[in-house]
């Protein structure tokens, strides 16, 4: 059918084949003190008990690297994998959550790669550009800044219902389009009018 596309068959594959393999968080980016890995990580212990089926990948590197590495052996965490700096797109394209837990962020590109392979995106609203990235509740989720029970409880809720994660996996991957350069570019190229540079 028309509307088939390769994004939609990864989200189908999502939807039909929960046996496929474990269920995936990610986090992508830099290790240090902005990204506060120790946040995600204390969720990660809250919820890792309930998820037997599911893992957590951190992709990356960074100054905070063997920070993480030493929380989860003292915490001994379960099913979570350092990977170190890596090519991030093909463990995005193996998720079907993304994580961030940053104290502080600018437009988060990896946020727009996610939801573009439908990867749902998760983040604390300690930076005002998540409420231009994601509508809360349709694309993805927004939690209020330290609030790791709700934090804990969305990915809970999203692990425990199919056919919400593939409803929020299929809006995400339809937001992309406003990052196009097709429609990014007339904006930009207004401003530059508007300002006399063209």
């Amino acid at each position: 059918a028309d509307w088939v596309n390769l994004r939609n068959l990864w989200i189908l594959r999502d939807c039909v084949r929960e046996n496929y393999n474990h269920g995936i968080g990610v986090f992508v980016g830099r290790m240090a003190t902005e990204t506060a890995l120790p946040r995600l990580l204390k969720i990660w212990e809250m919820i890792q008990d309930k998820l037997p089926d599911w893992k957590l990948t951190l992709v990356g590197d960074g100054p905070r690297f063997d920070t993480c590495r030493q929380i989860i052996r003292e915490k001994e965490l379960k099913r979570v994998r350092l990977t170190g700096h890596q090519m991030s797109i093909p463990y995005i394209d193996r998720a079907r959550i993304i994580c961030l837990t940053s104290v502080i962020e600018g437009l988060p590109t990896v946020f727009t790669e996610a939801m573009s392979l439908g990867v749902i995106p998760i983040g604390f609203d300690s930076f005002n550009a998540i409420y231009d990235m994601i509508d809360d509740g349709v694309d993805g989720f927004i939690i209020p800044d330290n609030n790791y029970e709700q934090y804990a409880a969305t990915i809970l809720r999203l692990a425990g219902d199919d056919t919400l994660r593939c409803r929020i996996a299929h809006k995400a991957q339809t937001r992309k389009s406003r990052y196009d350069i097709e429609h990014v570019g007339p904006l930009w190229m207004d401003t530059f009018r508007r300002h006399g540079l063209i």
